[in-house]
């Protein structure tokens, strides 16, 4: 149940974090949320308008399997420098990303790693 808003860079940059929940959150800003080397990962129902990502994972390049998980969110971008809105970064070779009821407005909806799991579940 957060609000961030206006010109402020981020909700957040996190590395490292087994269990992170972004609930109920809006996000007007520059970036969404950049959470790296991290597991269990869920963001539900909270909105993003934001000029470059909203949601970035990744960077494990190892083998634990992170699950990531986007549900009942609306996720806006602009794509200014071509950021995607929801980026999987290249070392997130073992992630298991799941985007459930999302609706995504982006020139760029995706971008990343081509051996991650992504299910889209409208």
């Amino acid at each position: 149940n957060c609000t961030v808003s206006e010109n402020i860079h981020s909700l957040g940059q996190l590395k490292g974090v087994d269990g992170i929940l972004v609930e109920k959150c809006t996000v007007n800003a520059i970036r969404g949320i950049n959470v790296n080397n991290s597991l269990n990962v869920k963001v539900v129902g909270s909105t993003f308008d934001v000029d470059k990502y909203a949601i970035r994972f990744g960077e494990s390049a190892n083998t634990t399997v992170e699950n990531y998980e986007i549900t009942d969110c609306t996720i806006t971008s602009q794509n200014v420098d071509g950021d995607a809105a929801i980026v999987l970064r290249a070392g997130a070779t073992n992630a298991n990303l799941t985007i459930t009821n999302t609706a995504i407005n982006a020139a760029i909806q995706m971008s990343g790693h081509t051996s991650a799991n992504v299910t889209i579940i409208p």
